[in-house]
């Protein structure tokens, strides 16, 4: 089944992850969040590749929590040979570590920390539903 997004996030960030998922399925963007979207029983690697082959969106979720993530760079390497749109979502005033500027350098970014939330949802959905047409 096709989804719109794949949301990528380290497990410490899983609230904000669930937050954003919740945000952009309100404004009816069809996500696949891991563990949620992995059935059970199914080998894990395999389910992230089934699902980031099923979105034309990728959104990282950007915090100092992925400083040391081997599992999001391979997702993001994944994301970008199948030509999907990549998003960094931040919600912390953060640069993204060495292993994921290579990907993330020329892509513009989306700050969802402080107040700005709820704009850069509705931002996020709106570019979105464009990449749809």
């Amino acid at each position: 089944m096709a989804r719109d997004v794949f949301i990528s996030y380290r497990q410490e960030d899983q609230a904000v992850a669930d937050r954003v998922r919740d945000a952009l399925e309100r404004r009816h963007v069809d996500c696949w969040i891991a563990p949620r979207d992995l059935p059970p029983g199914e080998d894990w690697p395999e389910g992230i590749v089934d699902g980031i082959q099923q979105c034309h969106t990728f959104v990282l979720i950007l915090s100092g929590n992925c400083q040391h993530s081997r599992h999001i760079a391979r997702e993001l390497e994944l994301a970008d040979s199948h030509a999907l749109r990549i998003v960094a979502l931040r919600i912390q005033e953060v640069q993204p570590p060495p292993q994921l500027i290579f990907f993330l350098g020329n892509v513009q970014w989306l700050d969802a920390f402080g107040d700005r939330f709820d704009a850069s949802m509705a931002r996020l959905a709106d570019a979105t539903r464009r990449s749809d047409s």
